[in-house]
This record gives structure tokens, C-alpha cells and sequence, in this order.
């Protein structure tokens, strides 16, 4: 797992934690305004319990859907929405002293914490977008100087090249060159991809159906979490061109098991 991945799930594990604690302050609220006699304050006192409610609950949501895949959206939505929520406690409870420093500013800090642990998550992915959107010349790449990279020490052999997105992150077109006679077994991937056969002969399987062997410029679609199997020929290394739809990822079958 890369660093900015675990950073970016320790910022969402602190967002949590911040509306677990909001939670709490939320139902206090609600208790406060109970004790209080039917009038306009104790109406404005259940709006804040209301509102600390809502933020709780939206950062909560944001935090395990987005912040922890390290979305630029979550981080933005998350850094708004506690920011605008603790800013006004901060302001008008913390600073002019009605409530105690300890343990009220433990929301804050959380707050401050999360928000630096999402930056830092996130600088490389901006970073990298910046790069290819200042970008004003294109690029050739003859097949001879393709920086291929190992995919996998299971899989000696296999080699992969981004062309274009990172598929560590999101969707992406890649290249793969599988060495003749390798077999990759049956396995599923979370996103759907397309697949174009560029060199070699390859062949594709899908679970409960028969092989299907094609040679330079041969295409197949393969749906998301679909069980199957590719195999590039004897005879020769194989390249493919795949495009994922979303993050790549690798998920082992035992078809013996099922």
C-alpha cells in the first residue's frame, strides 16, 4: 500500500472520530435545550443540536466514502464542512470562556489533525494533475524504450506501462507484455475493463465458457468482478492494451473451493 493510501485513511479515521465526538455534543445540546422552558432559546438550542448532528453525520459519511480513497471531492467537502462547524465554536464558546479549554478543544484538534493527514494525502495526486495539465508538448514512445516495470513477484515476468491515468488510483490504460507460457489462473478485478491483444497469441477465458484464443487486433470486454482466466500462447511474449474503468486491482480465485 502506498503512503499517501494510509495517509489518507488515518485523515478520514480522525474526521470519524471528530463526529463521533460531535455526536456526543450534539445530544448534550439536546439535553440542554430540554431543561430549558418552551421559548425562542430553547428553539435555537435544538437548531445547534440539529446542526451538530448533521455535521456529525455528513463527516462521517464523506470520511468513509471519499477521504479514505483519497478524493479531491471529500477532501474539499469535509474541509468546509468541519472547518464551518468548529470555527464557530472556536469563536463564540471556546475564546470567550464557556466552556472549559480541556477536553473541549479535543474537537479542534482532530479537526486540525484529519485536515493535515488529507493534505498530505492528497499534494501528490495535485502535484501530479498540475504536471500533466501544464503539459504543452506531446510524447512518443517507440516499443524498444517502453519503461516496462514488474507487476507482481507472483508473476515473474509480467510487466506493465501506464500510458495514461495511474491505475494505483483510478482509471487508466495500461500496457501489459506476459511471457510466453504464462498463465495468470483464474481471478476477478473490481472494475471493468476492455482488452486489445497487441502482440502474441492470448487467450481469455471467462468462468464456464470456453478459451478464447486471438492473435493482434482480436478485443474483449471483460465485466467487473467476473471470474476468468488469460493465458498468453507458446511461441512467443504477448502485449495487451487494457483499459481499467477504475482502480486496477488483482483478487485470486480457487475455482476448486466453489
Amino acid at each position: 500500500m502506498r503512503s499517501s493510501d494510509i495517509t489518507s485513511k488515518i485523515g478520514a479515521v480522525f474526521y470519524i472520530i471528530w463526529a463521533c465526538l460531535h455526536l456526543l455534543a450534539a445530544y448534550s445540546v439536546y439535553v440542554l435545550g430540554r431543561s430549558l422552558d418552551s421559548s425562542m432559546v430553547q428553539g435555537r438550542v435544538f437548531q445547534d443540536a440539529w446542526n451538530l448532528l448533521f455535521f456529525s453525520i455528513i463527516a462521517i459519511f464523506v470520511a468513509a466514502t471519499l477521504n479514505w480513497r483519497n478524493s479531491v471531492w471529500g477532501y474539499w467537502i469535509n474541509f468546509a464542512t468541519v472547518g464551518i462547524a468548529d470555527t464557530g465554536f472556536i469563536f463564540f464558546v471556546l475564546v470567550p470562556g464557556y466552556a472549559p479549554v480541556w477536553p473541549s478543544i479535543l474537537g479542534p484538534v482532530f479537526w486540525v489533525v484529519a485536515t493535515i493527514f488529507s493534505t498530505i494525502a492528497l499534494l501528490p495526486r495535485t502535484k501530479a494533475a498540475g504536471a500533466k495539465a501544464g503539459a504543452t508538448q506531446g510524447t512518443f514512445t517507440t516499443s524498444d524504450a517502453i519503461p516496462w516495470k514488474p507487476v507482481d513477484p507472483k508473476h515473474p515476468g509480467l510487466e506493465m506501462f501506464a500510458v495514461w491515468g495511474n491505475p494505483n488510483e483510478g482509471a487508466s490504460l495500461i500496457l501489459q507484455k506476459f511471457p510466453a507460457g504464462m498463465d495468470s489462473g483464474w481471478h476477478t478485478h473490481t472494475a471493468a475493463y476492455q482488452g486489445v491483444v497487441i502482440q502474441g497469441k492470448f487467450t481469455h477465458t471467462f468462468e464456464g465458457a470456453a478459451p478464447q484464443t486471438g492473435e493482434p487486433g482480436s478485443v474483449w470486454s471483460q465485466p467487473a468482478r467476473q471470474v476468468h482466466d488469460d493465458k498468453c500462447e507458446e511461441g512467443g511474449d504477448c502485449i495487451i492494451a487494457v483499459y481499467f474503468h477504475d482502480k486496477l486491482d488483482f483478487k485470486p480465485v480457487d475455482t476448486k473451493a466453489q
